[in-house]
């Protein structure tokens, strides 16, 4: 298990074998700078109820980190199906709703959902939305300003974010990739195709803590200009068929400065619950050990 290149060409091979199994060490982690920096070393105090003391469950130091040879997958079969799937199931805009209550398109961001609720009306994109616990909707645009930077750090908040319903492979789940979402043995809620074009960002933002939810990418297409960035650690993530992990349980952005999309294969796990609520591991089981182990 190693952690991503930071600042390396995502159109690089695979990562040096050699180095599996090993952490990045925290004194090679690339910091962002000034022209670069994507905004996400802000103040975020207000999770810390999350973790210990107050809770059982520790904090994760990696920001993000290279999954196992366990989920590695043939890069150019992925990409060809995804052309497939993508002629025949157009990606759609991810849509905000104001703050005067007008829904309306992100032009530079788009999705296409592999998993979907039983009871979404349209499940291709029922993926693309937001929900709360009970499947209420929430609005993406209030549930960000719930913990803006511009609210003071005493008065933010974060909304309860609720995938559990997200247990039915959609007919975008190919053959192929329903046999590489198979390899994860943790229940999955939200996967996606997420596209990201020129230009397009995707601005600081918190999901959820770890043990609710964690957050695997895998990129089908990208270019030298695409960062991805976790509490001011900037890193990128190459077409290398393997899927990384990055923390979005801190503040976390991605910004595509090229001419060229990236698109990547997004797949959300429970990996410390099961939908019903019971235990599949314990605090006292690092993420970090997880996912070296092929366990996710």
């Amino acid at each position: 298990m190693i952690s991503p290149k930071v600042k390396s060409n995502p159109h690089s091979s695979a990562l040096d074998p050699s180095k599996s199994g090993s952490a990045l060490p925290p004194s090679s982690v690339a910091k962002a700078d000034s022209s670069t920096n994507l905004g996400t070393n802000l103040d975020h105090q207000f999770i810390d109820p999350w973790y210990a003391p107050q809770t059982a469950w520790p904090k994760i130091r990696p920001a993000f980190l290279k999954l196992p040879a366990t989920y590695s997958f043939d890069l150019d079969r992925a990409r060809e199906e995804f052309r497939r799937v993508s002629e025949s199931f157009p990606l759609k805009p991810f849509e905000v709703l104001s703050a005067e209550g007008r829904r309306r398109p992100r032009r530079s961001y788009r999705g296409l959902g592999l998993t979907a609720r039983a009871e979404a009306t349209d499940p291709l994109y029922d993926a693309l939305d937001l929900y709360g616990p009970g499947g209420q909707p929430l609005s993406i645009y209030h549930t960000f300003a719930g913990y803006s930077e511009k609210r003071p750090g005493a008065e933010r908040e974060i909304a309860t974010l609720d995938e559990s319903g997200f247990a039915h492979e959609t007919s975008a789940s190919t053959p192929f990739f329903h046999e590489l979402l198979s390899r994860f043995k943790s229940p999955l809620t939200k996967v996606r195709f997420l596209e990201l074009l020129p230009r397009g960002i995707i601005p600081p933002h918190v999901d959820f803590p770890y043990y609710q939810g964690i957050r695997v990418h895998a990129a089908l297409e990208s270019n030298p200009d695409v960062y991805w960035e976790v509490d001011g650690e900037q890193f990128q993530i190459p077409c290398d068929g393997n899927f990384y992990w990055f923390d979005t349980g801190r503040y976390h952005a991605v910004k595509n400065a090229g001419t060229s999309t990236r698109v990547v294969l997004s797949v959300n796990l429970s990996v410390y619950f099961n939908r019903d609520g019971s235990v599949r591991h314990t605090p006292a089981e690092p993420l970090e050990d997880l996912i070296a182990r092929g366990e996710l």
